[in-house]
């Protein structure tokens, strides 16, 4: 019977949470909403974020 052996725990920040793992995963789906991201919510139109918006009240 072989042994199994034991992963090492993810390398843990000063901060207590664990660095790495599913980050790739994440950044592909950040790049996605990259691409279709309106920029200002107030209006929804590109080119101006919501503090300089003209529609801002």
């Amino acid at each position: 019977m072989e042994r199994e052996w034991i992963k090492d725990p993810p390398t843990i920040s000063h901060k207590g949470r664990p660095q790495g793992g599913g980050a790739g995963i994440r950044t592909q789906a950040f790049q996605e909403n990259k691409r279709r991201r309106i920029s200002c919510r107030v209006c929804r139109e590109e080119g101006h974020n919501r503090s300089t918006c003209p529609f801002r009240v």
